[in-house]
């Protein structure tokens, strides 16, 4: 690159000093500046930034992509139980209280049969690592929830499940058209997670304890 000479230092501070004061003197001129600047840009660069971060994060842990989803089957109930059970899953959940097996085992049962509700199972090299809940409307609403073998955690695979997920809602349930989280706000890593497949934080929820 062409150096710049110490004339040419001075001419450049001097051009860049009346820029500055040129705006600071004409704040009419600043705003609309802004303004279509604003008009350029969207504002999610950052999140596109975070989203593309975290994808390359999870293609460089081996075998984070070879995640594949099945239909959950009756015997899955008493499999996924300690996961549901366990305190890193309930930490997070709206509900944090432990499940008995039985209610357990209840609930998994008539979910199976419910046409509005898929529960799905996320394995890897044929071993088990998660649960995929979609629960539809007759708008065109999923409700997704999410929650992995806690053994399994910290390997990129609630990202890898979530996007075999949003494959197998475009191939069997296409007239999905709009996908939906409720996460707790100190869930960190479960925001980071679904907006890394493309959703993004539309409202805040505000909770008091009685």
């Amino acid at each position: 690159a062409p150096s710049i000479d110490s004339a040419g230092l001075v001419d450049l501070v001097d051009l860049i000093e009346r820029h500055v004061r040129s705006l600071i003197e004409n704040p009419k001129l600043l705003r609309h500046i802004s303004r279509r600047a604003m008009e350029a840009v969207d504002g999610e660069g950052a999140e596109r930034v975070v989203s593309a971060l975290l994808e390359l994060a999870v293609k460089r842990v081996p075998g984070a992509q070879a995640v594949a989803l099945r239909p959950a089957a009756e015997a899955d109930g008493e499999l996924v139980w300690p996961w549901r059970n366990a305190e890193p899953t309930r930490r997070y959940a709206f509900d944090s209280s432990p499940v008995s097996a039985d209610t357990h085992k209840i609930w998994w049962a008539r979910s199976l049969q419910d046409p509005e509700r898929a529960l799905l199972i996320g394995h890897q090299a044929g071993q088990p690592c998660g649960v995929l809940r979609f629960d539809f409307d007759q708008a065109g609403t999923a409700v997704v929830s999410v929650y992995l073998d806690p053994a399994m955690t910290g390997k990129g695979l609630g990202q890898a499940l979530m996007r075999v997920g949003l494959d197998w809602l475009r191939q069997n349930r296409p007239e999905t058209h709009t996908g939906v989280a409720d996460i707790l706000p100190a869930n960190t890593a479960s925001r980071r997670m679904f907006q890394s497949v493309g959703f993004s934080e539309q409202h805040a929820v505000f909770v008091r304890k009685m």
